[in-house]
C-alpha cells in the first residue's frame, strides 16, 4: 500500500523462488491506482475546515498567499496528528493582518477525512479480489499517509480478518 501525497496506490506481489541458483525474484499480480485519494485532498478538505472556522468575514481561500501559508500550518498539523491527539493550526496576518488560530482534533480530522480512509481498505480488498490469489500475509505500508494512525486501524482491520500482518513505515 502505497499512500502518498498524490496518490493511492495498491499492488499485489509474490515471491517467486529459482531452486537453482537460490535467488528469487518480484513479481506483481495486479496494481490499481486511485488519484483522487491522497494526502492532498486531505489538505484541501482541511483548508475548508480551517475556511469554516475563520473568525473574520474574509476568506482564507481567495489569497494564494494565505493559502500557501495554511496549507504549510496544515501540513506541520496533519503530521502532529500521527503522534498527537490535537494539534494547532496558528497563522499570523493571513488575511487583511488577521491571525488564525484553531484547534484540529484527530476526531475532527477523521472525521472530515473519512471516507478518505474507508476507500484505502477497499481498494485493498478490490486488489485481493482481482489478484484471485488470496490475501497476502504481509501488507506493508510506504508513503506519508500511511503514518495516519485510521489509515493503519483500517489496513489493520482488513489485513486481520484475512490472517495477515500489517508492517508499518520506518
Amino acid at each position: 500500500v502505497d499512500f502518498g501525497a498524490s496518490k493511492l496506490s495498491v499492488s499485489l506481489f509474490v515471491f517467486e523462488e529459482s531452486p537453482v541458483d537460490l535467488a528469487f525474484s518480484l513479481r506483481e499480480v495486479v496494481s490499481k491506482t486511485n488519484v483522487f485519494v491522497g494526502g492532498d485532498e486531505m489538505e484541501f478538505r482541511m483548508l475548508k475546515w480551517c475556511e469554516d472556522r475563520r473568525p473574520f468575514p474574509e476568506s482564507l481561500l481567495g489569497s494564494k498567499s494565505a493559502v500557501f501559508k495554511l496549507r504549510r500550518e496544515v501540513r506541520s498539523a496533519i503530521k502532529t496528528l500521527t503522534v498527537a491527539e490535537e494539534a494547532m493550526i496558528d497563522v499570523d496576518s493571513l488575511v487583511a493582518g488577521k491571525d488564525l488560530v484553531v484547534m484540529l482534533r484527530l476526531e475532527d480530522f477523521e472525521r472530515e477525512c473519512s471516507d478518505i480512509f474507508e476507500s484505502v481498505g477497499e481498494l485493498v480488498d478490490e486488489v485481493v479480489r482481482a489478484g484471485e490469489i488470496g490475501f497476502p500475509k504481509d501488507v506493508v505500508l510506504v508513503g506519508g499517509c500511511t503514518r495516519v494512525p485510521r489509515v493503519q486501524k483500517v489496513l489493520h482491520r482488513v489485513a486481520t480478518a484475512a490472517g495477515a500482518s500489517v508492517r508499518k513505515p520506518l
